[in-house]
């Protein structure tokens, strides 16, 4: 009830997720089973495309860079989930890296400018 998900301004959550409110969650799993198979895949797609907004991506591709020691194991970059994700994370779509955490921190702070009267109207599109 009345939450408000991170990145709100720059994600469409209906496009992915559903909201229930705190009322009705003894009933989750009864809604859970309304949503259609067909509605499921299309939420699947959708979430396949922005996962990476909830991450960093850069610590898949480099698993070095937020592990300040050497010594701290090390076991789990070698992992074929892992070395998915970072070729997945590393892709580049239409010539650029994908957007991650960090892109959806820094349009969430230019959102807010705008709103302010900061800075002009960007032409851009909600995601997805």
């Amino acid at each position: 009830d009345n939450v408000e998900m991170p990145f709100e301004a720059q994600i469409d959550y209906s496009a992915f997720s559903i909201r229930v409110k705190e009322a009705e969650v003894e009933n989750l799993d009864a809604i859970l089973r309304k949503i259609s198979p067909g509605t499921q895949d299309r939420m699947r797609r959708v979430m396949r495309r922005l996962w990476l907004r909830f991450t960093y991506s850069q610590a898949i591709v480099d698993d070095d860079l937020y592990l300040p020691r050497s010594d701290l194991a090390r076991a789990h970059v070698t992992t074929p989930h892992l070395n998915t994700l970072r070729s997945l994370s590393a892709g580049e779509v239409r010539g650029q890296a994908p957007a991650d955490a960090l892109d959806s921190i820094m349009e969430e702070l230019y959102s807010r400018l705008r709103k302010r009267g900061r800075v002009a109207p960007q032409r851009g599109r909600k995601l997805p």
